[in-house]
């Protein structure tokens, strides 16, 4: 189940404050518990109930609940697909994969070495993936180092990792370790086969939706995406670009609470929530082809992470529809975004 695929990169580098450290984290929609170690803290605010961020000074957990599925080589398959949406290019393997046994539970570990390209830099990471099964779920667990700082964090990495289990189980760690003989192109072949079969592939033509009772039409390259129970409720749908690692949503807001002024605040908090000592890159007012007006928003900033920094943009786009506001919100690496503005009036002109 590939719940945030394009959204991993954004929650990899975490934004927001953190809480007062605490030695047991307890995620009751996840049904786990987990020994958090080295000043690791969960992140504030909390992106979704699926999606759980960890972080302290030298590495971030991102935590996927996989609701219904308790196969854990299914879940390992989600990490790696997840690393690769990310933005990540030339991975390769720096540690066998392996199975094992943790707290009594099937799990699978793997890592990888990477490079990510932001502004023109190009800096190295180190991505470890790892799956466990709970119950009735299972957890899609990807963490991001950086070389330099790899060999001391891993230790207590792989002890939070070891620690998983269901509330009130007994804690045994790591048991029945083996070596997994997948290679990491096996495992990306399999990715694309479940992509060929559970989800349709990235369309090539405009593809018509409907989010909420509104119609639209997304361009080339865009595609759907799968709606959560722990989605606010005013998400009315979801909506990615993964060619461009490009994750979105759209907010209908109506009643009598909203107006231009109100809903063009909220697509302005939205952009700017996303980094809080940010900079607003843009501000402009668009005239759709329905001639009606339309606000376009766009914040980026700074996120570190292990020592990297690392450019990324927001960008929040907001319309009028009928008798209720649109509020489009897309997450992207930093960079050139304007083919991204585009498809949004695009999308936003097609919207009826």
């Amino acid at each position: 189940m590939k719940n945030f695929r394009n959204l991993v990169f954004v929650l990899l580098f975490c934004f927001g404050t953190t809480v007062v450290a605490q030695e047991t984290y307890t995620d009751t929609f996840g049904g786990f518990t987990m020994e958090l170690y080295d000043g690791m803290k969960p992140v504030l605010p909390k992106q979704n109930d699926a999606v759980i961020a960890l972080k302290n000074k030298n590495y971030t957990i991102l935590i996927q609940v996989n609701e219904g599925v308790s196969d854990a080589e299914k879940a390992y398959y989600t990490c790696v697909d997840n690393l690769i949406s990310s933005g990540v290019r030339d991975m390769t393997q720096k540690i066998g994969h392996q199975k094992m046994l943790v707290n009594g539970k099937g799990a699978n570990m793997g890592t990888y070495e990477s490079k990510f390209e932001t502004d023109g830099t190009e800096v190295s990471l180190i991505g470890v993936a790892f799956s466990v099964v709970l119950e009735q779920n299972s957890l899609s667990i990807v963490s991001i180092i950086a070389p330099k700082t790899y060999e001391k964090a891993l230790e207590n990495l792989e002890k939070s990792l070891f620690s998983i289990r269901q509330p009130n189980q007994e804690l045994t760690g790591k048991t029945q370790s083996e070596d997994w003989n997948i290679t990491l192109e096996e495992i990306k072949t399999r990715i694309s086969g479940d992509s060929n079969t559970s989800s349709p592939s990235v369309s090539t033509k405009s593809t018509p939706v409907s989010f909420g009772n509104v119609s639209l039409t997304l361009p080339p390259s865009w595609e759907e995406q799968p709606k959560l129970r722990s989605d606010p409720e005013n998400v009315i749908g979801k909506l990615g670009n993964k060619s461009q690692a490009v994750n979105g949503m759209v907010m209908g807001l109506k009643g009598i609470l909203w107006n231009k002024k109100t809903a063009n605040q909220v697509g302005l908090e939205v952009a700017k929530a996303a980094f809080p000592d940010g900079e607003m890159k843009k501000a402009e007012e668009i005239i759709l082809s329905s001639k009606k007006k339309a606000n376009l928003y766009k914040y980026s900033g700074t996120a570190v992470a292990d020592g990297q920094e690392m450019e990324m943009a927001c960008i929040t786009f907001v319309q009028k529809v009928g008798k209720q506001f649109l509020i489009y919100v897309m997450t992207m690496p930093n960079g050139y975004t304007g083919d991204i503005e585009n498809d949004m009036i695009a999308i936003a002109n097609s919207a009826k």
